[in-house]
């Protein structure tokens, strides 16, 4: 009787050793919401996310940006089919806070859909993608999620109009979001819009909105900026082979394969690497490792100038914020209190690349 209740108590202590593993491993997950425009280098970012064994995609939200939302939203769909993996998606903003009207074409960078134009590669595109998500919005998606888990790492890889609407409806949301990892706005002033040369895609399509994310939010926010694409990718293409996750013979290779043929032929003629963007961000909010280097500045969002819109603006010499007395300057016509976050300035390209050959090599079997 004895052996076998100690029997009995060693395999209870097992089942509950093994037991705290399991609850250990499972609270170790990172718990993220994608913000999206559905474009080519979201889809990888997505695709990363999704792969990755440490990581909960609790949601995916789109936005108009490259494409516009619903497009976006087919866009996910498809990509989740290709995953082999589902997660709710939620249509968000048609249009910026400040309205610019119809998007009359997508940006012709990723093709007419944002994806390549290869609606008949696997997996198709099918007309119950467009159907595919919620009913509720983006923006409301946003306020309920992160009410319900207090351990969200929202990550932003479009313009920032759902988050600012969720600001908007909640104020409490802007301190509900464990961390914001943001794809998005420049310190160097270096562009990569037709409109300007010196403002980052996503916030020039919604100023207003960047503006307000980064001034009313209370969560820990990491810029991961162009300027991480820009400098890194040209840095590292001759002793990294950006497009081996595209040469697996696996389905979700494949895909990917096809949904940047445009855009890398595009970048051949311009001499630019095809390298990382999006996907810096995802990886970051995975591992926060993969940010080497990072410096924190006071910034806010230039609105006006057409030259500049959409631009961060960095207070480099301490004209904002003085060091001496710990306090902001008032001057006058500038806004004092600019908020101080900070940017991604090197990231571990080696590791990022290693992850997602590592993922994409397997993925959508």
């Amino acid at each position: 009787m004895y052996r076998f209740s100690a029997r009995c108590a060693v395999a209870t202590l097992t089942q509950l050793f093994l037991a705290s593993l399991l609850l250990i491993e499972a609270t170790a997950a990172v718990r993220i919401i994608i913000d999206t425009d559905g474009v080519t280098d979201d889809i990888r970012a997505i695709s990363l996310a999704l792969q990755n064994k440490n990581t909960e995609v609790m949601a995916i939200t789109t936005v108009r940006g490259g494409v516009n939302a619903s497009q976006s939203a087919a866009n996910v769909a498809r990509t989740l089919r290709a995953n082999k993996r589902y997660v709710p998606i939620y249509k968000g903003a048609e249009d910026a806070l400040f309205p610019r009207g119809p998007l009359l074409e997508a940006d012709p960078m990723f093709g007419s859909d944002g994806i390549g134009d290869t609606p008949k590669t696997a997996p198709e595109a099918l007309p119950r993608d467009w159907l595919q998500h919620e009913a509720e919005s983006a923006a409301e998606a946003l306020v309920r999620l992160t009410a319900e888990c207090d351990d969200v790492v929202l990550v932003c890889l479009g313009p920032l109009t759902n988050i600012a609407l969720a600001l908007r409806l909640d104020p409490n949301f802007a301190t509900r979001p464990k961390k914001i990892v943001i794809m998005g706005g420049n310190y160097y002033g270096v562009g990569n819009t037709l409109a300007n040369s010196s403002a980052e895609f996503n916030f020039w399509n919604d100023p207003e909105a960047a503006q307000m994310v980064l001034t009313e939010m209370r969560s820990p926010i990491v810029m991961v900026p162009w300027e991480a694409f820009f400098f890194d990718g040209p840095k590292y293409s001759k002793i990294i082979d950006f497009t081996r996750h595209l040469k697996f013979d696996s389905p979700l290779s494949k895909f990917l394969f096809n949904c940047t043929q445009i855009v890398r032929n595009h970048l051949a003629k311009t001499s630019t690497p095809y390298s990382f963007m999006d996907d810096i961000a995802v990886a970051v909010a995975i591992d926060p490792s993969i940010a080497l280097t990072s410096s924190s500045f006071y910034v806010d969002v230039e609105l006006e100038n057409s030259y500049t819109r959409g631009q961060v603006v960095v207070d480099w010499l301490n004209v904002i914020y003085n060091e001496t007395t710990q306090g902001f300057n008032a001057i006058p016509g500038l806004k004092t209190g600019w908020p101080m976050h900070s940017f991604v300035t090197s990231y571990n390209v080696r590791r990022v690349n290693d992850i997602i050959c590592e993922e994409f090599s397997k993925g959508g079997r």
